[in-house]
């Protein structure tokens, strides 16, 4: 219904139909995410190699009413769980990695009625191959295999120092079995010697 009113400077018509609350919930799509400056489309299957990534996700929220007034909240699963706030058509994330992502959109109209259920975009970024289950085994191995060598070879030079310890061992002993062997000949030339010196003497005190 239309009413008039009468002003100092002439007729005023008011439209009750305008004070009307809009209650549609805004149409809300993702378009796509730009990956280190690579378009996907939001049909698309995302799944890319390990890297650092420049992420960019346009949306549009459509409110037929008043499509300035159309904002939006949005959350980035796999690097939080927050919500936040845009009035943009877009949103940047500087840096994503290795992980799975899932991006979620709500869009709310000039009344501030919210979308029920979000709509939302997902990619993958693979792991770098240190985090992958081969490069872990093969480090295991790898682990495995060093601390066998290191055991392997500390083995051999405590064997190779035993060796060579009772090698020492028995040329010391063989030396001093030559040195008493030696000094058994001199005591035995000594003792001959004090006794042909002995029977010398006796003898010569027999001849007196």
């Amino acid at each position: 219904k239309n009413m008039w009113f009468g002003t100092t400077t002439g007729i005023v018509n008011y439209d009750c139909e305008n004070n009307k609350i809009n209650t549609h919930e805004p149409r809300t799509n993702i378009l796509g995410v730009t990956l280190n400056d690579h378009f996907y489309a939001a049909s698309e299957k995302i799944v890319l190699p390990y890297s650092n990534y420049s992420s960019r996700i346009d949306f549009i929220g459509i409110s037929l009413v008043d499509a300035a007034k159309v904002n939006y909240k949005y959350r980035m699963l796999g690097l939080d769980s927050i919500w936040r706030y845009t009035s943009n058509r877009y949103v940047e994330f500087p840096k994503v990695t290795d992980g799975i992502y899932t991006f979620q959109l709500l869009a709310c109209n000039n009344d501030g009625v919210w979308n029920t259920t979000s709509v939302e975009i997902g990619f993958e970024i693979g792991l770098p191959f240190w985090k992958k289950a081969w490069f872990y085994i093969v480090s295991l191995v790898v682990l495995i295999a060093s601390i066998y060598l290191i055991i392997i070879w500390n083995t051999r030079k405590l064997i190779r120092a035993r060796n060579l310890l009772k090698r020492l061992v028995e040329e010391k002993t063989i030396l001093l079995q030559e040195e008493k062997e030696v000094v058994e000949k001199i005591k035995v030339e000594l003792e001959e010697k004090n006794k042909d010196m002995t029977d010398s003497i006796n003898y010569a005190k027999r001849i007196q």
